[in-house]
């Protein structure tokens, strides 16, 4: 357990010092590297979560299922919320406002 916090910290530090470098500047990159990280951050979890055994061709196969199962969820989710926030009513309700119209 202590090495995941480890790897994660180093992952952090690595990503600290990119940040702080003067050539990389546009918000693109900084993107990318916050997606990588969070790339890196999931994998691990779900590695560690599935207990999977990567040293057989048969245990990366599971875990990649499980990761891709694990990332479609993420985005059905995503899809589920964006949906709700369109559908809400977002018009002022005059009768409760206290802006006099």
């Amino acid at each position: 357990m202590v090495n995941w916090f480890v790897i994660i910290i180093l992952v952090a530090l690595i990503a600290l010092l990119i940040f702080r470098s003067h050539r990389v500047h546009s918000r693109l990159s900084h993107i990318l590297m916050i997606l990588g990280i969070m790339f890196l951050v999931l994998s691990i979890y779900v590695v560690y979560v599935s207990q999977a055994d990567l040293s057989k061709v048969d245990g990366i196969l599971s875990t990649s299922r499980v990761y891709l199962v694990f990332l479609g969820n993420i985005a059905k989710n995503m899809v589920h919320i964006a949906g709700y926030a369109i559908h809400q009513d977002w018009a002022v309700n005059i009768t409760n406002s206290t802006i006099i119209p």
